[in-house]
């Protein structure tokens, strides 16, 4: 229960920082360089703290070769997220809290730089909840958690080089 919270929170971290590009769009265009500063380092954190959970097995570092090639074609970071939260959630509640807490500060800068770029629309929204919240069906088997969390992290590295260019 607690896990599925902590996933709302997450993804209501990207809807704050819409919320936040809104309410005040003149501070968006003097600090739109240091917000993406700012999620240039927090992507690099979380990079680092998959990195860090994953495992460097055979299995892993070829999930790791496959997320980057996922994330090349899916460049959302919103299904990166989201399956790296999942696997969060089996690694325990200090992982889960932790994880959870940087993926938050990640979707809250990134969606106050989506907003400031493109305006959100309800089917944009719709479709960042489904990519967020559909790999939280792997829940529902028994996995390891491992190979899933580099896959995560080859997926948001990839996504995030190919989305630097754009921002």
């Amino acid at each position: 229960m607690l896990g599925l919270l902590v996933a709302v929170i997450v993804f209501a971290g990207f809807l704050v920082g819409g919320l936040l590009a809104k309410v005040s769009p003149e501070e968006m265009v003097p600090g739109k360089v240091y917000f993406i500063w700012l999620l240039r380092a927090l992507a690099l954190i979380v990079f680092g703290y998959l990195l860090y959970l994953g495992s460097f097995s055979l299995y892993g570092l070829m999930a790791l070769v496959l997320g980057a090639v996922f994330g090349f074609f899916i460049r959302s970071y919103h299904a990166s997220l989201g399956l790296a939260v999942a696997m969060s959630m089996l690694l325990g509640r200090d992982v889960m809290v932790l994880f959870g807490s940087l993926a938050f500060a990640f979707n809250l800068v990134h969606g106050t730089l989506s907003y400031s770029l493109h305006k959100f629309t309800l089917k944009k929204i719709l479709l960042r909840a489904v990519f967020f919240f559909a790999p939280l069906l792997v829940l529902l088997v028994q996995v390891s958690p491992e190979p899933l969390i580099m896959f995560a992290a080859g997926s948001l590295a990839t996504g995030f080089v190919a989305n630097s260019s754009r921002a």
